[in-house]
Parts: structure tokens; sequence; C-alpha cells
């Protein structure tokens, strides 16, 4: 495929999108539009979620890591609005 024609139809298929699930607050991550580019470069469609699953796998692993250091992961997006301090309850005095 000629980059031109990746383009023209990776801008079409962005416009069909937003006009489809912007207004739902949805947007397609770059799995959506490495699809293409894997078709494009012959790979068969039941292989793109074990290349998108390996693809992450380093992210993984780092959240795993962190994990392992401070008993938590970091998520910048995440914002914790329950109480700070609680008392521990047993088990077996829980309702």
């Amino acid at each position: 495929m000629r980059p031109g024609r990746i383009a023209v139809r990776g801008a079409w298929l962005e416009a069909a999108c937003e006009e489809r699930l912007a207004a739902k607050g949805v947007w397609a991550n770059v799995d959506f539009y490495s699809g293409i580019l894997y078709s494009e470069m012959g790979i068969p469609a039941d292989q793109f979620t074990s290349i998108f699953a390996i693809a992450r796998c380093a992210g993984w692993l780092a959240h795993w890591r962190e994990q392992l250091k401070d008993n938590r992961i970091f998520r910048p997006t995440q914002v914790y609005t329950g109480e700070l301090e609680r008392e521990y309850v047993p088990i077996s005095q829980r309702s």
C-alpha cells in the first residue's frame, strides 16, 4: 500500500470514528489504528490480540515491579476520595 493511501484511509477512519463516537465520549485507542496497519502488512486479524498484548508487556511488568516495591501502583489519573484513615476490623467482626 502506498503511504498516501494509508494517510487518506486513516483520515477517513478518524473522521468516521469521531462522527459516531465523540458524542458518547468514546475515542479509539492506538490498537484500533494499529489493526489497520497490521492488516495492510498482511498479518491475519486473529493474531492482532496477541500482538497488542505483547506490546503491553513492558508496561504490565513495570506496574508489577512498582507494586512489589511499594505495594501500590501509581495511577496519575486516579484520585482517591475515600477516608484517609480507618480502624482495622477483623474479618470475624465484619458484617
